[in-house]
């Protein structure tokens, strides 16, 4: 394994985690305006106990999906600090190196 180097694309990464932020917020959106108009039509005219457990099953999924948003939120915060201390890791390698000194 020596001898072996890993390059990280820090411009691909911090899009891929806009790019999970947006999905997050989409999810979100969804989850509170679309599921919650789907419920009050339900509500309205589906009468009965079945409707309530229609209701029920339908708000743990939501809760489910909005869990599955937040994940995706700190995965994409993951990823940013991942970036930020291989920055930081890659400069201070830089700084060392221009710094080192050899003795003859």
């Amino acid at each position: 394994m020596a001898g072996k180097i890993i390059q990280m694309d820090f411009e691909k990464a911090l899009k891929q985690a806009d790019e999970l932020e947006d999905i997050a917020r989409q999810i979100e959106n969804i989850s509170k305006s679309y599921v919650q108009e789907s419920f009050n039509g339900i509500l309205k005219d589906w009468k009965g106990e079945s409707s309530n457990s229609y209701i029920k099953k339908g708000t743990k999924v939501s809760e489910d999906i909005k869990k599955k948003a937040e994940s995706l939120k700190k995965t994409a915060v993951t990823i940013r600090e991942i970036v930020k201390k291989n920055k930081e890791a890659e400069s201070m390698a830089n700084k060392i190196a221009t710094e080192r000194t050899y003795s003859k």
